[in-house]
């Protein structure tokens, strides 16, 4: 009998009250005898199935979250788990290819190709299951650049923040599939920006801002031009993220 629960025995009946402890969900078997006063003693035995469900107090939820999530293969991530409900099993898919990786509750996984990589995560609490999939939430990436409006020069190489370029549109012409362009948060009088059909991940970060999580780029289009020109090809693995994008003006199609 879980932990929060009683049972009390009425004549050829048993009532089970109580409420289980938190953590307690399953299905548990219960052996019960019965006697009678006769002589000589007749008794009977059988087993329950009683099934123990959360009662409402927590959900089941799967949720989680990885660290690092992106950088170059091969790329070691560790990933927690942030379920409710009490789970009490975990079967990780790390490519969402429908095979399960790990059955730890908080593993370590390493990439080695690269590209972008989906996540799925299922969790059970003995009776419910729920799965939480995260799209896209992994970039294993060939190589890095780095962009710095503020102290970055397009005559660099662009290998790190002490040798970074100075404009996206350097870091774009030089980068490839799957290559990382981290672009620190300055402003950026650029337009046009062209991916070349490209799977680039164009990533915004607080580089020059460390105290100010909320810090971004931003791409100034000055009212000459769309920001970004998407005619090649480009697929969704040609990402934008954490860019604040102000005065663009498009007046046709494939850009904005």
């Amino acid at each position: 009998m879980p932990p929060g629960l009683t049972w009390v025995g009425f004549g050829d009946a048993v009532e089970i009250t109580g409420t289980p402890d938190v953590g307690t969900a399953g299905t548990y078997s219960v052996d019960v005898t019965v006697s009678d006063s006769s002589s000589p003693t007749q008794s009977a035995h059988t087993t329950l199935q009683l099934v123990v469900n959360s009662g409402g107090v927590t959900t089941l939820k799967a949720d989680f979250e990885a660290t690092p999530t992106y950088g170059k293969a091969p790329l070691t991530v560790n990933f927690t788990d942030k379920s409710t409900g009490n789970p009490i099993s975990w079967e990780w898919d790390f490519d969402n290819d429908g095979i399960v990786d790990s059955v730890d509750q908080n593993p370590t996984y390493t990439y080695y190709n690269p590209g972008w990589y989906t996540v799925k995560l299922t969790v059970s609490d003995g009776i419910d299951t729920d799965t939480c999939v995260k799209e896209m939430y992994i970039l294993v990436a060939n190589g890095i650049y780095y962009v710095d409006g503020v102290n970055g020069n397009d005559a660099n190489g662009g290998t790190g923040w002490s040798d970074a370029f100075a404009t996206i549109g350097k870091a774009l012409s030089v980068a490839g599939d799957y290559d990382l362009v981290l672009v620190a948060d300055s402003t950026y009088n650029e337009r046009d920006l062209d991916y070349s059909g490209k799977a680039i991940y164009l990533k915004g970060v607080n580089h020059n801002t460390p105290s100010d999580p909320n810090a971004r780029p931003v791409i100034d289009c000055q009212q000459l031009g769309r920001a970004f020109w998407f005619h090649s090809g480009e697929t969704e693995d040609s990402v934008i993220d954490n860019f604040v994008i102000q005065n663009g003006r498009a007046e046709d199609t494939y850009g904005g």
